[in-house]
């Protein structure tokens, strides 16, 4: 590995960068921790390390951090001298089982999450579990909202291995990675760019991440994702695309995680539908939504009415 430098965060940094320094001989650049941070402010500080730093086009970026991280390092890295190598290690179990794989990357813009990005794939993601021991259990927690969707879209055993509720998941902590991992590998191999098929991990992401958006990251991303899949859910429910039970069996699993399963009542309902009207989901008239039909299996529908999304009678 020639040049590589390391990109983490302030929290991340506290416990894995000196070791990763002295294992690889490498840089580092330090960038603030946060979603609030995933901006074009911070992109341009990375751009401008690694011109500080000396990196030529065989230089390679090591991205060791969670999924806002790993997003904005690879989108870097994927524009530098027209594109660089980069390397994820992700520090976060959402990040393992989601961020760190498929390549997209990028940032937020004010009216939206990853409204700019690119399709980028790392060359290698070391996934190791043990880096988890760090965690704050509510990143834990937040992570899971991952597993239990990727559970819902082709892995029913992952989805009921997930409702046994958090002390099992820490028991059972690499198995729940493996099969998480596994689930979005084989959907990203089938459709890189997502052409079709990929579409289906955007299940609980467009109302997710317009709650998100609207609480203004007050809501960690996983908290956001199952609030989004169970109102994703209910709205499959209600035009007849769900089997009966789905919406219990979603609500419970993700209450045995210690998941949000409402919106916030005092968040506005039409400051939701505004952030969702710019989706990066959306076609000229409508939005393409990923919804569960049964544990394993999800459709994708175009609506164009958004209002009867979050019209469940809260």
């Amino acid at each position: 590995m020639q040049n590589p430098i390391i990109v983490t965060d302030e929290n991340v940094a506290k416990f894995h960068l000196e070791k990763m320094q002295n294992l690889l001989q490498a840089k580092a650049v330090i960038i603030p921790a946060g979603e609030e941070h995933k901006n074009l402010e911070t992109i341009s500080l990375l751009w401008k390390s690694f011109l500080e730093n000396g990196l030529d086009r065989k230089s390679t970026v090591i991205a060791l951090g969670g999924g806002v991280l790993s997003d904005m390092a690879g989108f870097a890295a994927s524009t530098y001298m027209r594109g660089i190598a980069w390397v994820g290690v992700p520090t976060t179990l959402l990040s393992m089982v989601d961020a760190s794989l498929g390549g997209k990357t990028g940032f937020d813009l004010p009216e939206g999450k990853n409204l700019i990005g690119a399709f980028y794939p790392p060359k290698l993601v070391l996934a190791d579990p043990q880096l988890l021991g760090t965690l704050p259990e509510a990143e834990l927690i937040s992570g899971m909202a991952e597993v239990v969707k990727h559970g819902i879209i082709s892995d029913p055993e992952l989805f009921n291995l997930c409702s046994r509720g958090l002390d099992w998941v820490k028991n059972n902590l690499e198995e729940v990675v493996k099969r998480a991992m596994a689930v979005k590998i084989k959907v990203i191999e089938e459709d890189p760019y997502e052409k079709g098929i990929r579409a289906a991990l955007n299940l609980g992401h467009t109302v997710g991440h317009a709650v998100e958006l609207v609480s203004k990251f007050k809501l960690r991303h996983g908290e956001a994702i199952a609030i989004g899949t169970v109102a994703e859910a209910k709205y499959a429910a209600r035009v007849g695309l769900a089997g009966d039970g789905l919406v219990e069996a979603v609500t419970e699993s993700f209450r045995a995680l210690g998941l949000p399963i409402q919106i916030p009542e005092a968040m506005p309902r039409e400051e939701i539908i505004r952030a969702m009207r710019v989706d990066k989901k959306k076609t000229a008239k409508a939005i393409r939504f990923a919804l569960p039909v049964e544990i394993g299996r999800v459709e994708l529908v175009e609506v164009t009415d958004l209002e009867s999304v979050l019209d469940d009678g809260q």
